[in-house]
Parts: structure tokens; C-alpha cells; sequence
């Protein structure tokens, strides 16, 4: 089935710096020998920074809710101190991967502080040998968090979600899109692929969703009074359509139309602009309005 998200083209540069680059096509974990549970999920523990961000694990292959012998394969605290359900699969993403890490978040959603500090120190002491008194162990998953207090995580339902494969099936990123912009949830979706490159594995990492904001992509020119002269924009690859003027109105019969009171134009759409959607802009007189749509 196919799968959103190209992987990274990889080029090498044979013969050195004045060689021609050739381009290395992407391998799988399945072709490499990587598994799963013994392998993929083993470097992402080992170095959470592969997902894109500053993460600190808490739990590995998490057990012990009731009613269910579901496990989230990592559970981390960002730098923001909110807890991350990360759901890995070797393979592309079956269908059913933003489901699994949507129930998995429902699991997290109820633990308590003092469960996040307990569960920190058996990570500790399983996976690194280190014996935490629970008050250093607090400490340092707050120092983590930027000294925010590890209450809050009581009072917090929302953790946040990060997928990681090959590819994602357009089933899973539509709704992982639909869930960030209807519900306000917090899903990343990172594509992990793997290369071999002279006898070494390399794996590349690309953050697909969230999608970049157009705000990062944009550049403004002021003057040195602090007015804003002009705005420039970096082009991307969708090119945003020219508004076209109306045409004029005429008149068939009835009174004369008033010009003498101004139009004014009020831009009034509540979201960024996509492909393929359309701006409202209203214009109103003193006396009345009039909607018009923006093509």
C-alpha cells in the first residue's frame, strides 16, 4: 500500500571530494537484520535525539496496567515535562499505529507523579545500574523539565505521541492531521529509514508531521525607525494563488447606490491558508456589508 513521506535521497561521493556523487539507495531493517524490539527500539533508548528532540526515557516496554497486557514500546518526558507514549514500527506503518498510540496515551494519561518517579528509578536501576533515592530521582526528571514541577503531570491528560517508521500510510498522517487540528493533541511522525553505506549502517531521521509553519519561512524587512518597510518570503513549492479583483458592480435598476461612504476590507479567515482553499474577506460600508470570496 503506499506510504506518505519519500525517503531522504543519499548521495556518495566516490574517488573523494572531486568525485561525482552517486546516489545509495535505502535499505530495510528487515534487509539489514534489525528488529524490532532488540534493535530499532535499542537505539532510540540509547539516543532519543534520533526522534528529533531532547527526550529523557522513563520506561521501556511498559507493563503492569490492569484490564489490558498492552505495552507502549517508550514512554520519555520532553523538556516541557510532558510525558511521550513513542510507538516504533520496523516496517512501514500498518493502519493501525495512530490507534495503538492513541490507546497507549490513554494508559499514560493516568499515571501519577510519584508512578513517573518510580517507573524513572527502575529504568535507572534495569538499564544503567543506577540506584536513585526517589527525591534525587524527582529532582532530576524536573531539572530535565526546566524546573517545572512534576505535579503538573496529575493534572495533565494529554500526553503527547511521537510515531516512528519507514513510511506511514496516508490513513495514519490524515488522521494524526485531523487529531492535531480538531482535538489540539500533540502527534509527531518520524520517518526512519535505514542506508548502507560501505559496510556501515546509517539511518536518516525526518520529523514529516508537524508540518513546518510558514511563519518559520518568512523574513521581514524594517526600517530603522522601527516601521515595517517590507516583507519578503521565502518561495516554497506550493505557490500561494493571486487574488483576483471582482468586477466591477453594475447596476439593472432600483435607486442610485451610495458611493459616497468608503469600503473597507476586513480579512476574516481563522486558518492558514492551504492549497486548493479559499480566503474569506468581507467588505463593509457604514451603512451595510457586503461578503465577497477571495479567489
Amino acid at each position: 500500500m503506499p506510504t506518505s513521506g519519500e525517503p531522504l535521497r543519499v548521495f556518495r561521493l566516490a574517488g573523494g571530494i572531486e568525485g561525482r556523487p552517486e546516489s545509495i539507495e535505502p535499505a530495510t531493517f528487515a534487509s539489514v537484520g534489525a528488529l524490532e524490539l532488540q534493535h530499532v527500539e535499542q537505539w532510540l533508548k540509547k539516543e532519543p535525539s534520533v526522534l528529533g528532540e531532547n527526550l529523557l526515557i522513563i520506561a521501556s516496554q511498559l507493563t503492569g496496567f490492569d484490564k489490558t497486557r498492552d505495552r507502549p514500546d517508550h514512554l520519555a518526558i520532553d523538556t516541557a515535562g510532558k510525558l511521550v507514549v513513542v510507538e516504533i514500527k520496523r516496517h512501514d506503518a500498518g493502519s493501525a499505529q495512530d490507534l495503538q498510540a492513541l490507546r497507549y496515551a490513554a494508559y499514560v494519561s493516568t499515571l501519577q507523579s510519584d508512578q513517573v518517579v518510580e517507573l524513572f528509578r527502575m529504568h535507572r536501576k534495569e538499564e544503567h545500574g543506577e540506584t536513585l533515592p526517589s527525591e534525587q530521582a524527582r529532582e532530576r526528571l524536573e531539572d530535565f523539565a526546566g524546573g517545572e514541577p512534576l505535579e503538573a503531570l496529575d493534572e495533565d491528560e494529554q500526553p503527547r505521541m511521537i510515531l516512528v517508521a519507514p513510511g506511514f500510510r496516508a490513513g495514519v498522517t490524515n488522521t494524526a492531521l485531523w487529531l492535531i487540528r480538531n482535538f489540539g493533541l500533540d502527534i509527531t511522525c518520524v520517518q526512519l529509514v535505514p542506508y548502507s553505506v560501505d559496510g556501515s549502517l546509517v539511518l536518516t531521521s525526518t520529523v514529516l508531521i508537524p508540518l513546518p509553519e510558514a511563519a518559520d519561512m518568512k523574513c521581514g524587512y524594517r526600517k530603522s525607525g522601527g516601521g515595517l518597510a517590507r516583507l519578503g518570503r521565502v518561495r516554497s513549492s506550493i505557490s500561494r494563488p493571486r487574488a483576483r479583483s471582482s468586477p466591477p458592480f453594475q447596476q439593472v435598476d432600483g435607486p442610485p447606490m451610495e458611493t459616497s461612504r468608503p469600503l473597507e476590507a476586513h480579512r476574516v479567515a481563522h486558518r492558514p491558508w492551504e492549497p486548493g482553499s479559499f480566503a474569506m474577506a468581507e467588505f463593509q460600508t457604514s451603512g451595510g456589508s457586503r461578503t465577497g470570496t477571495v479567489r
